[in-house]
């Protein structure tokens, strides 16, 4: 079981386009969240990024929303402050929760971990659960908020600035001998699941079928069977090194996750992402979280008052981490 945890707390929503979010990572930590780990024998702490990285202003936004991803200078630097700190973290031996916020966030946490694993000379796995595949480019976005395009960008594709995040070491030298290529995400090392039905566009699918990258939709989940995925997911943790789980709470169904500005009537269930998270803990290898897109403003209580979606992510998250 993983002891000692940073909670990294990034309120940040310009990348999402829709207010809320931002509100995030402070309403997990009101609701208890320090107390669930520590009534599970894990030291924690919690660091608010807006508060102390030195960049306050970046937070609110300093330009309007314009071009082809809006907001593209604010969501740069917040992914900045992001690695310096998930790194940071990792390279004390602890766990980066990274707390959203809008999923534009994990372009620096995971660009972190992709830091590290090279510096180690270790291979990182991502298992990303979202509503939404996130794998639209500059050119193909149709929404132009950045929220849609970070596992793209992490494969290597996107504004250069968003890649240049990525891959750049941290204080923006690069990491030794490491190609560009190297400080990528690798597609073979990327497993989807709980896409929407309705939740992605053609460009993305393209995307997708283009460099190979398996994906679960919740219909094939829910219509054949969870099997293919767990033989997937026990195939990617014996080829990597590092894993990685980026969980967009939108992917989780509303009667349990309320909490997020696209309500999915159809999504993943408790027991579900549960046993998800107790397979993926078991393979001892998971090296870093993210749980985005909490939007407390629509929050609500189960009747003992708990928070549903807060709720739910905290189980995750104590699963993840083997407690």
């Amino acid at each position: 079981m993983h002891s000692q945890v940073d909670l990294i707390g990034v309120p940040f929503d310009l990348g999402g386009g829709c207010s809320g979010a931002r509100d995030g990572p402070r309403a997990f930590v009101d609701l208890g969240l320090l107390q669930d780990l520590a009534h599970a024998s894990m030291i924690s702490r919690y660091y608010d990024l807006r508060e102390q990285g030195g960049m306050r202003e970046i937070f609110n936004g300093t330009s309007t929303p314009s071009g082809r991803v809006h907001f593209q200078y604010e969501v740069a630097q917040v992914a900045k402050l992001v690695s310096v700190r998930t790194f940071d973290t990792l390279r004390l031996g602890r766990i980066p929760v990274v707390l959203g916020g809008d999923h534009s966030i994990s372009i620096g946490s995971i660009g972190a971990a992709l830091h590290a694993a090279a510096l180690l000379e270790k291979r990182l796995g991502v298992v990303w659960i979202d509503a939404h595949l996130d794998a639209h480019t500059h050119l193909t976005t149709h929404s132009h908020r950045a929220h849609g395009l970070p596992l793209a960008t992490l494969l290597g594709h996107g504004p250069e600035e968003f890649v240049e995040c990525a891959r750049m070491g941290i204080n923006g030298k690069r990491i030794g001998s490491y190609c560009e290529a190297s400080l990528s995400l690798s597609p073979s090392h990327v497993i989807h699941l709980g896409r929407g039905e309705d939740h992605c566009e053609s460009e993305e699918y393209a995307f997708f079928e283009k460099l190979c990258i398996p994906e679960f939709s919740r219909k094939h989940l829910h219509e054949e069977g969870w099997s293919g995925l767990y033989a997937s997911l026990r195939d990617l943790c014996a080829r990597v090194d590092l894993l990685w789980v980026s969980l967009d709470l939108d992917s989780l169904d509303h009667s349990i996750a309320p909490g997020v500005y696209y309500p999915n009537p159809n999504g993943l269930l408790r027991e579900e992402v549960l046993s998800l998270a107790s397979t993926l803990a078991a393979s001892g290898k998971l090296c870093g979280v993210d749980l985005m897109e909490y939007n407390p403003q629509f929050e609500k209580r189960n009747d003992d008052g708990r928070a549903l979606t807060a709720g739910v992510a905290s189980d995750f998250l104590l699963c993840l981490l083997g407690a």
